[in-house]
């Protein structure tokens, strides 16, 4: 009887080990509003002190990520088109920046580097092992868990003064933004939501 208690003991605390997965693609609303909110929360933080030079300048924006393409309509749509359309407007509103096509036609140079775009979820807490439970499928309870699903977005950039021929560059900027959610046997518990 004590090795049935202690197997079950045993199998217990391997379930409750971390899991985490990375997702690229945006199937649900929730991951979509994850990966535009965390982009929008990094460029809104950029420092003033920065780009206060580009008010009113002829600049030159390229933005660049290694990258999955997402697929929509029949079109190729990505993440770094929806990024680069971002910092533009943000430097056509905040600045006044006149952006141009010809990188000899601008006065700065801005060269923007995104280390990541996208989400992950994590998990950690104790659960029993993954069930096939009839009419269900396959299922799991959670004696209390911890679900985390994030997101990210990070990079830095390089600013080129043409004129003075001198080039800066940022530190990492980052931004996450979270939902996560406390799970009980019978209930769950957010913890922090999506405005």
């Amino acid at each position: 009887m004590l090795r049935w208690y202690l197997a079950f003991v045993f199998l217990i605390v391997l379930a409750g080990c971390s899991t985490r997965g990375l997702n690229d693609r945006y199937a649900s609303v929730t991951e979509q509003r994850l990966v535009t909110q965390s982009l929008d929360q990094l460029i809104r933080q950029l420092p003033q002190t920065d780009f206060e030079p580009l008010r009113q300048q002829p600049v030159y924006l390229q933005a660049y990520f290694i990258e999955p393409q997402l697929v929509e309509s029949g079109k190729q749509a990505s993440l770094l088109d929806f990024a680069q359309q971002r910092l533009k407007l943000e430097l056509r509103e905040k600045y006044s920046s006149r952006l141009v096509a010809d990188p000899e036609a601008a006065n700065f140079e801005l060269h923007f580097f995104f280390n990541a775009i996208g989400t992950d979820q994590d998990g950690l807490g104790i659960s029993s092992p993954q069930l096939f439970l009839p009419g269900v499928g396959i299922s799991q309870i959670d004696f209390i868990t911890l679900e985390m699903f994030h997101g990210v977005c990070e990079g830095y950039y390089y600013i080129v003064d043409r004129q003075l021929d001198q080039t800066s560059r940022s530190e990492l900027q980052k931004a996450r933004v979270r939902t996560d959610r406390l799970n009980l046997p019978f209930i769950a518990i957010p913890l922090n939501t999506l405005d």
